[in-house]
């Protein structure tokens, strides 16, 4: 942003030397006409002198520092001001001058040093004053002749025209500026906005992946057990009741060879289903690997663990899939936390136990471990 504004900082004082190089030698010539008015005056040389510097200026525009070239654009204004005013007093335009060179001060350099320039300015311009309504700073002007005279009218006209087009062109730079640095913000809120946008669907992309089966969208197994870690540990310390039940589909495997992965990962994506449109907030479900399913039901003892394994084995068995052909039944094998458990290891290895006899038993069963 800093040298975005230092490019257009440059730029404007670039366009400024070119302008007083095209208005500069007309302004020396109307300078030069008012010698039959009023008289050689010191002024004119001062147009003479910063003709010459505007021109080298121009010439050497690419080469000079940047800062230099402000300095020389700033005093530039003040010379024309202040010449004017000890040349003629008030009825010189230098007051616009040497407004300006406040102005352009403060865009150039900043604030604190177009404040202080105002500030000697204002003390400048009172000694002035103070000379001139004092008496010390006599004007051997005839300002009845010199108010009258044309080519007077046509020096304050070309002068106020010139100063016009330097605050327009110092307005310009200032608006275009704005705009181009509003758009730009504008433009950076919204890429900002599509990148935190963006960011937010990776973050729950990527907290979804490290939870979730991609398959089942039910917990994966390293996630299920940290959270059924924290309720093993609740129930171990307040005694409160959790049971834990392993559900494995029968005979999936003759669904993958007789009728494709395909329809075998519909079937898993539908048992998942049903598992989960059962469970409660509270419930913890996961895929424990291949056919295999695991629920943590905490604030539950074994005979309401059983009910729900029953509510599972019944829709599961009576569940329709796409392919008409394909029937699924899932065994079940419950284990109820108990005292003497260190681990959450131990009740799964009950409920696994129970999940192979229920097995053994002729599947489509359910078996609570003692």
């Amino acid at each position: 942003m800093d040298q975005l504004f230092r490019k257009y900082q440059n730029y404007v004082v670039d366009m400024l030397i070119i302008f007083f190089t095209i208005v500069v030698f007309p302004g020396l010539l109307i300078s030069l006409s008012r010698i039959p008015a009023i008289g050689i005056r010191p002024e004119m040389f001062v147009h003479i002198f910063l003709t010459g510097l505007v021109l080298l200026l121009a010439l050497y525009r690419r080469k000079i520092p940047f800062k230099l070239k402000a300095v020389i654009a700033v005093t530039g204004f003040m010379f024309i001001g202040y010449s004017g005013f000890f040349s003629i007093g008030l009825s010189s335009s230098g007051r616009l001058d040497i407004v300006i060179s406040i102005a352009l001060a403060t865009m150039l350099f900043g604030f604190k040093t177009g404040l202080v320039l105002a500030i000697v300015n204002t003390f400048l311009v009172s000694i002035v004053a103070y000379l001139q309504v004092g008496g010390y700073l006599l004007h051997n002007i005839d300002f009845n002749i010199y108010n009258y005279a044309a080519r007077s009218w046509f020096a304050a006209i070309y002068n106020f025209v010139a100063m016009g087009v330097v605050v327009v062109l110092l307005s310009g730079f200032i608006d275009h500026l704005l705009r181009q640095n509003l758009r730009k913000l504008a433009e950076k809120q919204k890429q900002l906005r599509r990148e935190v946008t963006q960011r937010k669907l990776a973050e729950e992309q990527y907290k979804e992946l490290s939870e979730t089966d991609p398959l089942t969208k039910l917990y994966n197994r390293r996630y299920f057990f940290n959270k059924a870690d924290v309720e093993f540990a609740r129930s171990k310390r307040y005694g409160s009741p959790l049971s834990l039940i392993i559900a494995d589909a029968d005979y999936f495997k003759n669904i993958n060879d007789n009728f494709g992965h395909q329809t075998g990962d519909k079937v898993l994506i539908k048992t998942a289903n049903i598992l989960n449109a059962k469970l409660r907030p509270s419930d913890i479900a996961c895929r424990f690997g291949g056919e295999e399913f695991c629920i943590l039901l905490p604030e539950t003892n074994i005979i309401e663990a059983q009910n729900v394994a029953e509510r599972f084995r019944s829709e599961i068995s009576s569940a329709r899939f796409d392919n008409k052909e394909v029937h699924l039944t899932c065994s079940f094998g419950i284990a109820q936390f108990k005292e003497t458990d260190e681990e959450l290891s131990h009740m799964v290895s009950r409920a696994d136990e129970a999940l192979y006899k229920a097995k053994k038993s002729g599947r489509n069963t359910i078996i609570s471990a003692g």
